[in-house]
Order: structure tokens, then C-alpha cells, then sequence
């Protein structure tokens, strides 16, 4: 059927409204957010009742941003005069909404990944074996960095990827750092590359542990030590030989 004028102007006043209604500042910084950090899955930005913060949705997980883009808060954001947790409620419905998301990728053979090709750190006997995808420009890789500092009797395979960092230099600069003998095979990071599309990497950093299991974002040091103790009792009972000594 063919539009009247009625419709038309109709059309145009609602167009009208939405433009009216979409706050340039929340676009922007999503925008902002996306070129910025593009290995994270950004949902929307909505501005909070504390000026120049806004919050930040990014799949199930939310956190606070200044509107640089650059400086984070994470932890719930309180009304002490109604004694409301303004956190909570986003959280949740996230968390609903991510229940129709995919489902993580499946396990994969910690004994199949190219080894050689990540930066291997040995804490204490280094018995247990985790490798993490991750990248030297990514906020979220270098919060994990700390955690898994304080880990022990483990040895860490870091692959390193130039995800945020188009230029690669700083995956190559901390290629270089670590192994200073194969500074010159910066091919290794389109290898990783193609072995993160392999594993079915999402974002960054990912985690795989020594039976295969994987986790993706950061995690406080306590919860990676449950996430890798989680698997370890069925590992000691299907193979007694440390997994360290299988990478060696």
C-alpha cells in the first residue's frame, strides 16, 4: 500500500525521536570502547549518576568507565541514600541474557598446542600447566598478568597475541623481551593467531589447563587456584605422571 503524507510525517517524527532520545555522549564512548579494545564484546554504554562516569556493559560483565576509555572501575556502584545497589539489578539481567549466548567452545588437547611457540614462566616445581592466550595491550590480560604471578607450582605458556595492538609492536616488543633468542620470529604471533581461531577464542585472555578445560576473562589468583584444582583430582587418577613433565 502506498505511504501518505500522514504516514510519512509519522515516520519522521518517531526517526525524530529516537535521534532525541540516543545520548551522544553514551554513543560516542561505545564507539570509543569498540576501536579501543575490539577483542572485548561491547553491549552498550549508559551514563551514571556520578558525572563523567558511565557504565559499561560487555556481555554478562559490567564496569565503570571514565570517558577516556581508558580508566576502569570494577564492584557495585551504591545509592546510600535509598540503599539501593544500582549494580546489582544490571548484573543480573546480563547474566539472563547471556544464558542464550553460545556455550563455550569445547575442550581441547593441552598436549596438541605448539608449545614452543608461547613464553613458558615456571613458579615453584611448576607440576601443574596452564597456557593463556593473551595480549600485552589488553587491560583485562594485564590484570590477569598479576594474578597469575602469585600462583605457584605452575608453569604458564603464554601465547601472545596482537589483538588491540594493530601495529603488533607491542606483541613483538614483549616477544623480544622474553625470548631474546627468537626475537627475530615475529611469525610466531600469526601463528598464535591462527591457533586462537583454532581453539575458538572469543576475546582475551583465554585459559586452557593441563585436561583441556577452558576459561575466558581474568580471574583473582583464589579463583584460579579452584578453577585449576577443580580438574586436578580426576587428572592425578587418569595419569600419575605430572603434566609438566609431558610438555617437557
Amino acid at each position: 500500500m502506498p505511504m501518505t503524507k500522514r504516514m510519512v510525517a509519522g515516520l519522521l517524527l518517531g526517526w525524530a525521536a529516537l535521534a532525541l532520545a540516543a545520548d551522544p555522549d553514551e554513543i560516542a564512548l561505545l564507539e570509543r570502547l569498540k576501536s579501543m579494545y575490539p577483542a572485548t564484546q561491547w553491549t552498550s554504554v549508559t551514563r551514571t549518576p556520578i558525572p563523567g562516569v558511565f557504565e559499561a556493559l560487555m556481555g554478562s560483565n559490567l564496569a565503570y568507565v571514565g570517558s577516556d576509555g581508558r580508566h576502569f572501575l570494577f564492584g557495585h556502584l551504591f545509592d546510600m541514600r535509598t540503599q539501593t545497589d544500582l549494580t546489582a539489578a544490571k548484573l543480573a539481567a546480563a547474566e539472563h541474557t547471556s544464558a542464550d549466548a553460545p556455550a563455550p567452545p569445547p575442550k581441547v588437547s593441552f598436549d596438541a598446542l605448539p608449545l614452543t611457540d608461547a613464553i613458558k614462566t615456571v613458579h615453584g616445581k611448576g607440576e601443574r600447566v596452564l597456557a593463556v592466550f593473551s595480549d600485552p595491550n589488553c587491560p583485562y590480560c594485564k590484570m590477569l598478568d598479576a594474578e597469575l604471578a602469585k600462583l605457584d607450582n605452575v608453569t604458564l605458556y603464554i601465547f601472545l597475541l596482537p589483538w588491540i595492538s594493530p601495529d603488533r609492536t607491542a606483541a613483538q616488543a614483549a616477544w623480544a623481551h622474553a625470548v631474546p633468542e627468537r626475537a627475530h620470529d615475529t611469525a610466531v604471533l600469526d601463528r598464535n593467531l591462527r591457533l586462537a581461531a583454532q581453539v575458538g577464542l572469543r576475546g582475551t585472555p583465554l585459559l586452557i589447563a593441563g585436561d583441556g578445560r577452558l576459561s575466558e576473562g581474568a580471574k583473582a589468583a583464589t579463583e584460579l587456584e579452584a578453577w585449576l584444582g577443580s580438574g586436578e583430582n580426576q587428572e592425578r587418577a587418569t595419569n600419575p605422571t605430572p603434566a609438566a613433565e609431558k610438555t617437557q
